[in-house]
């Protein structure tokens, strides 16, 4: 009995590890973006984003949505931010906004914050991090390690866990990707879930005890 219940705890604890996803972006031919998706993330903890880059002397970018993306995380679903009641498609993202490097949020219909990272499209390369809490609608930047800046949220009126992340870069003229590296909480049982791992558990010790 005291394994049975010392395995149940150890799948337990794994259920709500932290992971992290580490992806190598690479472009074929012209291709405008390239993805990767996250599956059964848990948007009631932190998620933290390392980007690396490199801005080379000949970069070129537009302005807004995409012309001035360079890095794009999304959700939509449950875990997301909400606007007048209606799920929402939302991100946080690293684009150009009149000419300047900025981390934008939103919530389906508009902007909620634009926040100048300085320095983010300098020449040379660069790691920038991002760590979001969704839930309590909070997060923090930080360029080549510098000084952490507040990012601003607002709208959001429901999260969950369970929700897909989706990663997207942008193919720029000199602009060129190292690891992109995401940690994040995977999702944890749901209590129904919970109930019948203990049923079974407890339906193991019964059929020991009468043998």
């Amino acid at each position: 009995m005291k394994h049975i219940l010392f395995a149940t705890a150890l799948l337990l604890a794994g259920a709500a590890g932290a992971l992290t996803h580490s992806w190598k972006p690479t472009f074929a031919g012209d291709a405008a973006t390239a993805a990767t998706a996250i599956q059964d993330v848990d948007f009631t903890q932190d998620i933290t984003f390392t980007i690396s880059y490199t801005i080379a002397s000949g970069f070129t970018i537009g302005n807004g949505n995409p012309a001035g993306n360079v890095f794009v995380a999304a959700w939509n679903g449950d875990a997301s931010f909400l606007n007048d009641g209606d799920p929402g498609y939302n991100y946080v993202t690293l684009r150009s906004v009149s000419n300047s490097p900025r981390i934008v949020t939103n919530d389906d219909s508009h902007y909620d914050n634009t926040t100048n990272v300085t320095g983010a499209f300098d020449e040379g390369t660069h790691t920038l991090t991002i760590t979001l809490n969704v839930a309590g609608k909070t997060g923090t930047f930080t360029l080549d390690n510098g000084a952490a800046t507040a990012i601003g949220f607002s709208g959001i009126t429901d999260v969950s866990f369970g929700d897909t992340l989706d990663l997207s870069v942008y193919n720029r003229e000199g602009l060129t990707f190292g690891d992109i590296a995401v940690t994040y909480a995977t999702t944890v049982p749901e209590p129904t879930a919970l109930a019948l791992l203990a049923l079974g558990v407890a339906g193991v010790a019964l059929r020991r005890r009468a043998a």
